[in-house]
């Protein structure tokens, strides 16, 4: 524990330039930005990165964390770096959420529909402006959301029956919420 309190490891952070293919300190990129690290009660160190101003074209972007830890032959230390292994990132999004109807009459049903591009299935959820969930006395689902797959663009289905006019408190604003997951 002595020598733990003693000793602190520093994170740097690269990313890989695709223009010339060579890893360049995150300090010559002003989107990239270092946070302070963190300590565990149990004396894990984490070392965060976070990335302003995410473009389309940041979809594969590469970085690594490289760790320097002190050396102290007093107490038989060996200082070093330890490189991480490569972190793509991997961006997702929802692109489309689309109904078939916008005004349906009361006894309609309608499809809702909403899109999203991710690596892996993301879990996709309706909702309705009265609450967090799917609970609005307007429209009530005909079944469940069922979930097809194109390439990674992954597309969330719900029918609902329409059950009482709300034209005249202007409709009923539906979301769509997704949650693409942990970044792996």
């Amino acid at each position: 524990k002595q020598w733990y309190q003693r000793r602190v490891a520093v994170g740097t952070w690269e990313y890989f330039d695709t223009t010339d293919s060579t890893w360049k300190s995150s300090d010559t990129n002003s989107r990239l930005v270092p946070r302070t690290p963190l300590t565990s009660a149990e004396g894990t160190r984490t070392f965060s990165l976070s990335l302003l101003n995410i473009q389309a074209n940041d979809n594969g972007a590469k970085v690594r964390c490289n760790v320097a830890y002190q050396s102290d032959p007093g107490l038989s230390l060996y200082g070093g770096v330890v490189t991480s292994g490569d972190l793509t990132v991997r961006l997702a999004e929802i692109t489309a959420f689309t109904t078939s109807s916008n005004a349906p009459i009361v006894g309609e049903t309608i499809t809702l529909s909403c899109s999203a591009t991710a690596e892996t299935v993301p879990e996709f959820q309706f909702l309705s402006s009265r609450s967090r969930s799917f609970n609005t006395p307007y429209l009530e689902p005909v079944d469940s959301a069922a979930v097809s797959e194109l390439g990674n663009t992954y597309t969330a289905t719900l029918k609902v029956k329409a059950i009482l006019a709300n034209n005249l408190r202007n409709g009923e604003t539906l979301t769509c919420q997704v949650d693409f997951g942990a970044a792996k």
